[in-house]
């Protein structure tokens, strides 16, 4: 079992390890690209363009970060569509929340 502090700075690594990708590639075309041109510029149809290509990006963003953490996975070991968690039961102040196959005595813990 991980310990909290551990988990969240294995989140924390996972995060930036997900994000840096695009972060990169959205810092490389704002230094490279002419940017406020086409914001200022009286061209209607490059403005649309622009606008469309945008959308487009956030549409696919998506699942182009699915696609990176799949890769990280591969790479870590294992399947990209199988893990290694068992079912098992959830304990909470409510009660007890059991997936398939989980033993019903969860009052042995």
């Amino acid at each position: 079992m991980l310990s909290v502090g551990y988990f969240t700075t294995l989140q924390i690594f996972f995060v930036i390890l997900l994000y840096l990708p695009g972060l990169v590639a959205v810092l490389s075309i704002l230094g490279f690209a002419d940017v406020q041109r086409f914001f200022v510029a009286p061209y209607f149809w490059e403005l649309m363009t622009l606008s469309v290509l945008g959308y487009l990006f956030a549409l696919v963003t998506p699942f182009l970060g699915l696609l990176w953490v799949m890769m990280i996975k591969s790479f870590i070991g294992g399947d990209s569509y199988k893990n290694n968690v068992t079912p098992g039961c959830i304990r909470s102040g409510a009660g007890c929340i059991c997936g398939s196959g989980a033993s019903e005595d969860w009052k042995t813990w």
